[in-house]
């Protein structure tokens, strides 16, 4: 099963269970709307530590690139894995040991954007470049 399958069988789920005509909610609070009125989930994604290293162990014994999915995605309705993860503000969450960074990274974010913030400061080109550029 896909991962875009099991997150359409989650979020149906979730519509199925708040139904407007119960009246009742599982939810604390109402989940906010959408500007076309679908009901938003909350979801936590985690990065499982121990299977990135699982990977980097089981491809050094068998001498085979070893790439389980290490990215969990929970909801309350359950937990899907997955490799790669896109978010509806454009960003990605990307899990690929075959394209793995300098710093031997796996699991990184990609995103574009207009403007950044990074520990309450907006960053600028100036704080990216490189010292001799």
């Amino acid at each position: 099963m896909t991962i875009v399958r099991k997150l359409t069988t989650l979020a149906s789920r979730l519509s199925k269970r708040r139904s407007p005509e119960s009246g009742q909610s599982r939810e604390r609070s109402p989940a906010p709307k959408a500007s076309s009125d679908t009901r938003l989930m909350k979801a936590q994604i985690y990065v499982n530590r121990h299977i990135t290293a699982a990977n980097k162990k089981a491809s050094k014994l068998r001498g085979v690139l070893v790439d389980e999915r290490a990215i969990s995605i929970n909801t309350y309705l359950g937990s899907v894995y997955a490799k790669r993860v896109e978010f509806t503000s454009g960003c990605v969450l990307v899990q690929d040991a075959s394209q793995a960074r300098c710093s031997g990274a796996t699991i990184w974010i990609e995103a574009a954007f207009e403007s950044l913030v990074i520990d309450g400061v907006a960053a600028d080109r100036a704080m990216f470049k490189k010292e001799g550029r």
